[in-house]
């Protein structure tokens, strides 16, 4: 599986107001067609508030690398593993 990232180095959410902005504004945006479709970087962001999500499972690059995507899983990926 691919772990992705959660957040930005050096940057803790609980110690910085402006990291924690920063980490809700990239968790709502993530997810959705737009910008995974243009912004490769999402491909990777991995919020893990927010992997039970339908948005998550359904836009998320990496969800599909991870086999836990909305639509049915690839029996391929999993008989790989």
């Amino acid at each position: 599986t691919v772990s992705g990232t959660s957040g930005f180095p050096s940057c803790d959410p609980a110690s910085h107001s402006l990291c924690a902005a920063m980490a809700e504004f990239c968790g709502a945006a993530a997810y959705n067609s737009f910008v995974q479709g243009h912004l490769f970087q999402a491909d990777y962001y991995r919020d893990p508030e927010k992997v039970d999500g339908d948005a998550y499972k359904t836009y998320s690059q990496l969800a599909k690398w991870n086999n836990e995507a909305a639509d049915s899983p690839d029996a391929t990926i999993n008989a790989n593993f």
